[in-house]
């Protein structure tokens, strides 16, 4: 992991917290373990004082009270990552486990079982996050998102950067990987990320905020973007990969 995620651990065992506090600090997690740590209001106030990415509790500390602890939790963090130690299958949570920010692992508590959590868990929050702001960049630069190919181009430019996938690659690897996350097909995607570059190319003014906004971050070779030149899709995807990646990662 790049970076090193703030977990905060609440287990009723002793010996086993501090035995997983250990386990996920050598897999480069910033862990501590909370002792005596079984009131609310101290809870909260640790939350408040560290911020932790993740929240491991052992349910058996308020096995009475699970979903008011939940939605506690959830009050004063909303995207804290709770994972719940359960000793079986509970009825009550059922419904918390379509959280997308809740996690249970039932006994016996594997310690390595709970780090993929912790690790499945943040990649798939840090995708979601780039992926909004990945559109948001993709809206702001004036392509309608109500166009079949928006998705397209964003997931292009998702997977471009963070994919390990060159943009040498576009037709082999880029497009056929779409068209499995979004249902669809290669030709599909390959003419509606071709028709989304077209329509928003043909507006004159969203080329010419595109070439000076870009350019910012880019150099533009003469034949580029001139009037009588027409972008191909490997070559604009290209452009705002790198646009996004110089001007929103910072």
């Amino acid at each position: 992991m790049d970076k090193r995620i703030n977990v905060l651990i609440m287990e009723a065992d002793f010996n086993y917290g501090i035995k997983l506090a250990k386990f996920l600090k050598i897999k480069n997690c910033n862990a501590r373990n909370l002792h005596n740590c079984y009131n609310i209001k101290n809870l909260v106030d640790k939350i408040e004082k560290y911020k932790p990415d993740v929240l491991i509790c052992n349910a058996q500390l308020f096995c009475c009270d699970i979903l008011w602890f939940v939605e506690k939790i959830k009050s004063i963090q909303n995207h804290i990552h709770l994972i719940l130690l359960m000793p079986r299958k509970d009825h009550r949570i059922e419904a918390l486990e379509k959280d997308d920010f809740i996690t249970c692992v039932y006994m016996p508590y594997d310690l390595y079982k709970i780090y993929e959590e912790i690790v499945i868990k943040n990649n798939c929050i840090h995708k979601n996050n780039t992926m909004n702001k990945i559109q948001l960049f993709v809206r702001n630069m004036g392509i309608n998102d109500n166009l079949d190919g928006f998705e397209y181009t964003c997931s292009a430019i998702y997977i471009t950067l963070f994919e390990n996938k060159g943009f040498e690659s576009i037709t082999t690897e880029v497009y056929p990987e779409i068209a499995i996350r979004h249902g669809s097909t290669y030709n599909n995607v390959e003419r509606c990320i071709r028709n989304c570059i077209k329509l928003f190319m043909d507006n004159s003014e969203n080329k010419n905020y595109f070439q000076h906004f870009t350019s910012k971050y880019r150099d533009f070779s003469s034949s580029e973007i001139s009037d009588d030149y027409r972008l191909t899709n490997a070559k604009f995807i290209e452009i705002m990969a790198e646009t996004f990646r110089d001007c929103c990662m910072l």
